[in-house]
């Protein structure tokens, strides 16, 4: 069996075209391989044919003695629009039990922190989309399953999240969540075409849920009131979308009918890809980026000594059992310093800090 080096011939170039009908074909294979091997480096050229090059294939043309980073000190502007979302429904004993079930219980132990966004921005500077990893100087790495599941306590196993992205909504948010509500002034077209693609507020989500139901109130009651805590838990901490003050309507469908009846749903792999996207739209200048971004700073923090803080530790971890277990992301949501930590400051400083790190410096 021939290499594909004996094939190519002993330089690796192409081979000499032959006579008959496959001449053509050996050209066009020709034409493509220099087309994809000989492309200019950026840093060759000048900046009227740089200005050619997509920005998000750059890292391709780099040489081997240089890295990405160098591209951002050179042109880049902090252009980037995080934005984070903080659930705020109110939870009893009765409502926990029911998202035990459903497997979203542990998630609502980590504590929301406000959000580093010099941090973030500079990582997204590293994020590549065709491998899904930071391309940091010291090696590439990326968050994972596992991640997931250790830092939001999430499940990584079982039929993915899908579902029904067309309406009619306000028959199915009346049937789900509030029978009796006002649905004048509860969705915001996300869509040319009328009814598509809707999302609900959080604004008026929040005021129909009001508070917990009181003692005595049916499961139906209760049901309702846990579909709601998880739309919200959806659009905020899980796998969010760009808008700032709602969420999108079709999340209704994954927790709809009965919930002691819901199949074991794998919410972290849903939530990792919502990363995922949120860093894909980063790379190729989006704007506004969005995303578990949560997710991603306890990540930075978990494994990257950049602004890590230092945290007290956590007391209030009840009853050990397999249904309390504390997240690991709990631990970034108790009382912290950033004393001796590099910075909370402008996103140069967390972009000089992650070109130096080590392979010691990595947990």
């Amino acid at each position: 069996m021939s290499s594909a080096q004996d094939k190519a011939g002993p330089s690796g170039s192409s081979p000499p075209p032959t006579e008959g009908p496959s001449q053509p074909a050996s050209q066009a294979r020709a034409r493509r391989r220099r087309h994809r091997t000989a492309r200019p480096n950026p840093y060759n050229v000048n900046p009227v044919e740089r200005q050619g090059i997509e920005e998000n294939q750059q890292v391709l043309f780099l040489a081997n003695h240089e890295h990405i980073v160098g591209l951002f000190y050179q042109e880049r502007e902090d252009h980037l629009e995080l934005r984070s979302h903080k659930r705020s429904i109110e939870l009893d004993d009765r409502i926990e039990g029911r998202l035990m079930k459903l497997g979203l219980i542990h998630i609502l132990k980590v504590k929301h922190v406000n959000i580093d966004m010099p941090l973030l921005k500079a990582m997204v500077e590293f994020w590549r989309p065709e491998t899904h990893t930071f391309h940091f100087p010291v090696g590439e790495m990326t968050v994972t399953l596992k991640d997931v599941a250790f830092i939001y306590g999430l499940r990584t196993e079982g039929i993915p999240v899908r579902g029904n992205t067309k309406g009619p909504w306000e028959e199915k948010i009346r049937a789900q969540l509030f029978p009796h509500a006002n649905l004048g002034n509860w969705a915001r077209e996300t869509s040319e075409e009328a009814g598509a693609r809707r999302n609900i507020k959080l604004k008026w989500l929040r005021e129909n849920c009001g508070r917990v139901p009181a003692p005595g109130a049916s499961d139906d009651e209760l049901d309702r009131y846990t579909r709601a805590v998880a739309v919200e838990l959806f659009g905020t901490l899980m796998f969010p979308d760009i808008s700032q003050n709602s969420v999108p309507a079709y999340y209704l469908e994954l927790v709809s009918g009965n919930l002691n009846e819901v199949p074991d749903i794998n919410w972290g792999g849903a939530t990792l890809a919502s990363l995922y996207r949120g860093l894909d739209r980063a790379a190729m200048r989006f704007k506004t980026v969005t995303g578990p971004l949560m997710l991603l700073l306890f990540w930075a923090w978990s494994y990257l000594p950049v602004c890590r803080p230092t945290v007290a530790p956590i007391t209030d971890l009840g009853q050990p059992s397999i249904d309390s277990c504390v997240p690991f992301g709990r631990k970034w949501g108790e009382t912290r310093s950033f004393l001796g930590s590099h910075h909370r400051g402008p996103v140069e400083n967390a972009r000089d800090q992650i070109a130096v790190l080590d392979m010691e410096d990595v947990n």
